[in-house]
């Protein structure tokens, strides 16, 4: 305690608070009163003043003061959903989960406990079940004993219920909780993002359903310790809407729990439900991937646009031939007029020693990345296509594989991997619509043994688009949407193409387990010469008329994260 106060008296407010006094005492001040107490707002900036989280939870946080206009609002809605908080309080101290459960804002939320409906349950899901049989409410969760409930968790199910009246299942964020109180590592998740959710519970274990929803899918099932993933899993296969409140639901007490044999089991009941060949496979010790069964295999047609830098090029063939597992691929190499003699031997060099799987389509032209790309995409006929700098190097030597288990599934619109500079920090896992107000890598320059909050750097995710300097796709979803628009020559045609994936219908995916290194400069210039700065400019224009990235909501990027950088910390 005396080290908490020494700190605060040595922060900036207590100092600036202590010469306003002396400031009055100094010049005459008529009386000098007992300084009042700190407001408690300011008491916490001073207390939080190291912890960047505590001070967004000042901010964002629904405090004591606003839990009584919550309760008019709650009276307000026009639908009033009842929900059910089933605690499993049987095994554990669930204490503060009950607590917490009980003390919802929203009057029409009520807490069953399951010691007091199934006490002598052997597991979770049976006691979960008993919950279940004993609702009648239209909306149930199901509480872990280490699980804390936000006071307002109700009422923003309840709000999300009025706002999607069709959804069957709602998440929020969430965060850490320790013996102390201080809340710690926030994980604010994107809006519903099915390939994500094949993989790992991205959510959270504390989801809300329908309870209805819960009926039709079968109940909660057996033989998991815990049940709530397969669940969720069975729920969102119904193809109704999943709704997401950016809010932070709950706190998760400290230890974490641990599920992934529980979650691979849960996973590959869904992949054979599905009728989708696959298995999970552990990666990077904490996290898990889908790596799914090559049903339809195909020619992956490399279309690779370069000029001259003999020496990346080299590098990046010899990669792409010598370390690629997967063998039915060719390069269509599409020369934007290189000059350069050591040029001309390489490709020369590679037609003679790859005769079937390397050929040259030569496009003398000012540089367009769109036009080069669709020009090599028409003259291959695979039916898929991957579009790859001359600037990168494979690592992974099952990439081709773990791109393709994914590009051949007909919902999944562009895929592309995770790629690192040179030193080993991450370049690109995922583009974010609107960073900068117009779009950005998110997680650009973290750490390459760094996670990511939430696992997002080790996990599949969904984006609203990734990056062309490796990016597969079917070939018939390509053309779906017309290839790249040749109005991007040099910026956001990839971001581009993706967003009219996107509202074709498409996912687009990125997967982790497939590595290259993109050498691409972290310093690289931007244009240098007018016409290069005002072709930049109508582009950018371009892309924000079209999308509006400066005011766009990526649904896959949390809006409580930042749109200033790319580091994908909380918003100020």
């Amino acid at each position: 305690m005396r080290e908490r106060v020494d700190f605060v008296e040595g922060s900036f407010f207590w100092k600036l608070r202590a010469a306003y006094f002396a400031f009055k005492r100094r010049f005459g001040a008529v009386h000098d009163p007992a300084p009042p107490p700190i407001p408690e707002r300011e008491f916490v900036e001073a207390m939080a003043a190291d912890d960047p989280y505590a001070r967004w939870l000042l901010e964002h946080d629904t405090r004591p003061a606003e839990f009584e206009r919550l309760r008019e609002m709650a009276r307000a809605l026009p639908h009033r959903p009842t929900i059910a908080l089933v605690v499993d309080d049987a095994a554990g101290d669930a204490d503060a989960a009950l607590a917490r459960a009980r003390a919802q804002l929203y009057p029409w939320a009520r807490t069953l406990a399951t010691s007091s409906l199934a006490a002598n349950a052997p597991d979770a899901a049976a006691r979960f079940a008993a919950g279940l049989a004993a609702s009648d409410d239209d909306w149930i969760a199901f509480v872990g004993p280490r699980e804390l409930l936000a006071p307002d968790a109700a009422f923003e199910v309840a709000l999300g219920a009025n706002l999607q009246p069709d959804a069957e299942l709602l998440y929020g964020d969430r965060d850490a909780i320790d013996a102390s109180g201080a809340r710690s590592g926030p994980v604010c998740c994107p809006d519903w993002s099915p390939d994500a959710f094949a993989a790992a519970m991205y959510t959270g274990r504390l989801v809300f359903f329908k309870r209805a929803a819960v009926v039709a899918a079968g109940g909660v099932g057996t033989g998991f310790a815990d049940p709530r993933y397969d669940l969720a899993l069975r729920v969102s296969e119904r193809g109704t809407p999943v709704a997401h409140r950016p809010r932070m639901l709950y706190s998760e007490r400290l230890p974490l729990a641990d599920y992934r044999d529980d979650d691979a089991r849960a996973v590959q009941a869904a992949l054979e439900r599905r009728g989708e060949g696959g298995r999970v496979r552990p990666f990077r010790g904490t996290c898990a991937v889908v790596r799914y069964a090559l049903t339809k295999p195909g020619r992956v047609e490399i279309v690779l646009p370069t000029r001259d830098l003999a020496d990346d090029l080299r590098r990046c063939l010899e990669s792409v031939f010598a370390r690629s597992t997967y063998g039915d691929f060719a390069v269509t190499l599409v020369d934007n007029g290189s000059v350069e003699s050591d040029t001309a031997a390489l490709l020369a060099a590679w037609t003679k020693r790859e005769p079937l799987r390397f050929k040259t389509l030569r496009v003398d032209e000012p540089f367009n990345f769109s036009r080069l790309v669709n020009a090599g995409a028409r003259a291959s006929d695979g039916p898929y296509l991957l579009f790859l700098n001359n600037d990168t190097e494979v690592l992974t030597p099952d990439w081709l594989e773990a791109l393709l288990e994914q590009a051949q599934r007909p919902p999944v619109g562009a895929v592309s991997c995770r790629l690192l500079y040179g030193d080993g920090t991450v370049q690109h896992a995922g583009v974010v619509v609107g960073l900068g107000a117009l779009a950005g890598h998110v997680y650009r320059f973290a750490a390459p043994d760094d996670p990511g909050p939430g696992g997002a750097l080790f996990s599949i995710r969904n984006y609203s688009a990734v990056t062309a300097a490796c990016l597969m796709v079917r070939r018939d979803a390509f053309e779906a949407v017309g290839g790249f628009d040749e109005a991007f020559a040099i910026e956001f045609n990839d971001v581009d193409f993706c967003l009219r994936l996107g509202a074709a219908g498409y996912r687009n995916v990125y997967v982790p387990h497939a590595e290259l290194v993109h050498y691409e400069s972290k310093s690289r210039g931007g244009a240098d010469s007018p016409a290069k700065r005002r072709r930049r400019l109508e582009e950018r224009t371009l892309f924000t008329e079209r999308w509006h990235s400066d005011r766009f909501r990526d649904p896959y990027y949390n809006p409580n994260l930042t749109l200033i950088d790319e580091s994908g910390t909380l918003a100020p």
